[in-house]
């Protein structure tokens, strides 16, 4: 598409490659901790969330629904074949 088309077409979109010189990056960041376990799901979490939610905008924890965030850390129990226990939560991107 040429710059005249680009410029009559009204489209503000811009897409930008990520690549390693060029990371994708995320403003103003959201941690999330789904705590599955019960209390001894917070004395796991409680050194992760002190230690990394300074460094992001918004940390957002939850004991039963997953909460809106970048990046999400789950604390529960798992069986030999990783499925979760204990929850009917579903996970999806």
């Amino acid at each position: 598409m040429g710059f005249l088309s680009k410029l009559l077409s009204g489209s503000t979109k811009q897409v930008v490659r990520t690549t390693a010189d060029r990371p994708y990056r995320i403003v103003d960041p959201t941690i999330g901790f789904l705590n599955l376990q019960g209390a001894s799901g917070m004395v796991l979490a409680h050194p992760d969330r002190n230690g990394l939610g300074s460094l992001f905008g918004q940390v957002r924890e939850s004991t039963s629904e997953v909460p809106r965030c970048d990046v999400l850390f789950i604390t529960t129990r798992s069986s030999a074949t990783v499925q979760l226990l204990a929850t009917r939560s579903r996970f999806a991107g």
